[in-house]
């Protein structure tokens, strides 16, 4: 009848404007963080040294720090998104969805692990990002499932107040979030070399770089494709420039 009809209608129409809220409070959200971000670019000059290889931006921490003293690098990979900075937290809850100018976001902010050192002296040092829909933040990490992508980025640049590596990437692998990818330190340099090869066998492209039980080992971690419970991560040996 007449009655159920309108009754219909209204909830109909009820759905449609919540649902066009939400994808505009998602624009909005999307816009907010990708604005924030780069106008940070602007702490981020070019190098002006010729004799280079590679052009590696010059990061000043030293005004990062004023805007957000938990700053601790900057990542960066040429012809990617990658160039963003990187903090480590009191936990690892709070730059899940905070900015780094501490405005509440869903993109929130790469950061280290709050159990890693800052220094990056760890044997396992961990930086989280998300999987963004619009393909920032750590998203591109995902297209390390293929051979073709790695071979473009084999590597990527760590920029930090105490000196520059060059991550040299070895694996990339799925990982059921009960896995051992987070392990930060080893017991001895057996039980490290253990983990080194399995990460190695379970690489999803083939690397030429063999890492050391000696080596400092970065891994980056994000959520997959796939579903919540299992993440995609990049691990790569840390090299001093």
């Amino acid at each position: 009848d007449d009655t159920m009809k309108k009754t219909l209608i209204l909830v109909l129409a009820v759905i449609f404007i919540y649902s066009g809220y939400q994808v505009y409070m998602l624009h909005r959200e999307s816009k907010k963080s990708l604005d924030t971000y780069s106008k940070l670019e602007a702490y981020v000059y070019d190098s002006e040294d010729e004799n280079k290889k590679e052009e590696l931006p010059q990061v000043d921490f030293a005004a990062l720090g004023d805007v957000n003293e938990d700053i601790v690098a900057w990542l960066y990979c040429e012809g990617t998104v990658l160039n963003y900075p990187v903090v480590q937290g009191e936990d690892n809850a709070y730059y899940l969805n905070h900015l780094f100018d501490g405005s509440e976001n869903a993109s929130g902010c790469l950061f280290l692990d709050s159990r890693n050192s800052r220094d990056f002296s760890d044997d396992n040092m961990i930086v989280y990002g998300h999987n963004m829909k619009n393909g920032t933040m750590f998203a591109s990490l995902n297209q390390y499932q293929e051979q073709s992508y790695y071979e473009q980025h084999p590597s990527v640049f760590l920029l930090t107040p105490d000196g520059n590596f060059e991550v040299h990437l070895f694996a990339g692998f799925l990982e059921d979030i009960h896995g051992d990818a987070w392990q930060t330190a080893f017991e001895d340099e057996n039980e490290k070399a253990e983990w080194l090869d399995k990460v190695q066998k379970k690489s999803t492209f083939i690397s030429d770089t063999i890492p050391s039980k000696e080596d400092s080992i970065i891994t980056f971690s994000t959520c997959s494709n796939r579903d919540d419970q299992v993440w995609y991560v990049l691990v790569g040996v840390l090299k001093e420039i």
